[in-house]
C-alpha cells in the first residue's frame, strides 16, 4: 500500500482491501490481522466561541443609589403693606425699654454707708444677717427678678401685637429670656427690615442703659469713698 507519491501512509485504520465492510489496521509497512467496525466520520471541529467581557455589576433597583432631591426652594417673606403709619410701637416694647430704670432708682436709693455700717459693726456679731431684713435690700434683691420676669412677658405680648397688625414673623419673643436687650435688639433689626423704620425703641434703650451706668459710676465712687472713710477711723482708733 503506497501513495501516489510512493511513500508508506501513516499508520491508521484504512478500508479493508480484502473487500470486507470492516476496517483493517495498517502499521505503516503492511496490513495486520486486526479488523474492526468502521467509525463514523468526526464531526468538524467547531472554533471555541470568543470568551465573553466580564459586564460591569449595575445592581439591582433596591441597590441604585437614590436620586439626590434638589434642596427645597426658601420662600422668601412677602410683607404685606401696612400703611404710612404702622403701629409698630407697641406700649409693650417701651415697658421693656424702661423697666431697668426701676432697678436703677432701688439701687441709686440703697445706703452703702449704712450697709458698710451694720456690716462691720462690733456691737452685733448679726451685723450681716440684720442687714439682710433692711428693705431696700430686700427690694434691690428680689426686684431683679420681678424685671426679668415682666421682661420675658411684655416680649410675649409684643410678639403677638406685632403678628396682630400684619408684621410677617416677627422677632421671637423668646429671646427675651436671655436679656431684653436682645430681644429689643432683634426687634428692631426685623421689624425695620419689614416695615423700612422702628429704631426708636434700640435708640430709647441706649439712652436707658447711658444712665444707668452713670448710676452705677456714682453709687460705686461713693461706696469706695465711704469704705475709704471707715479705713480711716479704724485706723485712727487704733493708733490712739
Amino acid at each position: 500500500m503506497s501513495d501516489m507519491n510512493g511513500n508508506n501512509p501513516a499508520p491508521g485504520w484504512y478500508p479493508d482491501p480484502g473487500g470486507s465492510s470492516q476496517q483493517r489496521w495498517w502499521d505503516g509497512t503492511q496490513w495486520t490481522g486486526y479488523l474492526q467496525e468502521p467509525q463514523p466520520p468526526m464531526p468538524p471541529v467547531q472554533p471555541l466561541p470568543a470568551p465573553q467581557q466580564p459586564q460591569p455589576y449595575l445592581g439591582s433597583y433596591a441597590d441604585a443609589a437614590p436620586i439626590a432631591q434638589p434642596y427645597a426652594t426658601v420662600m422668601p417673606i412677602v410683607q404685606p403693606d401696612l400703611g404710612p403709619n404702622p403701629k409698630i410701637y407697641t406700649p409693650f416694647v417701651w415697658i421693656i425699654v424702661l423697666l431697668p430704670l426701676l432697678t436703677t432708682i432701688s439701687f441709686a436709693a440703697f445706703d452703702m454707708n449704712k450697709y458698710l455700717h451694720v456690716s462691720r459693726s462690733a456691737a452685733s456679731s448679726f451685723g450681716s444677717l440684720a442687714m439682710i431684713g433692711d428693705p431696700l435690700y430686700l427690694l434691690n434683691a428680689l426686684l431683679g427678678w420681678v424685671v426679668y420676669g415682666v421682661t420675658v412677658w411684655m416680649a410675649y405680648l409684643d410678639w403677638r401685637a406685632l403678628g396682630r397688625i400684619g408684621v410677617v414673623r416677627p422677632f421671637h419673643w423668646a429671646w427675651a429670656f436671655l436679656t431684653a436687650i436682645v430681644y429689643v435688639i432683634g426687634r428692631t433689626v426685623v421689624v425695620r427690615r419689614r416695615v423700612g423704620k422702628g429704631l426708636a425703641p434700640i435708640w430709647s434703650l441706649i439712652g436707658v442703659y447711658v444712665i444707668v451706668l452713670v448710676v452705677v459710676i456714682v453709687k460705686v465712687a461713693s461706696f469706695v469713698n465711704a469704705m475709704m472713710d471707715q479705713l480711716g477711723t479704724i485706723n485712727g482708733t487704733g493708733l490712739s
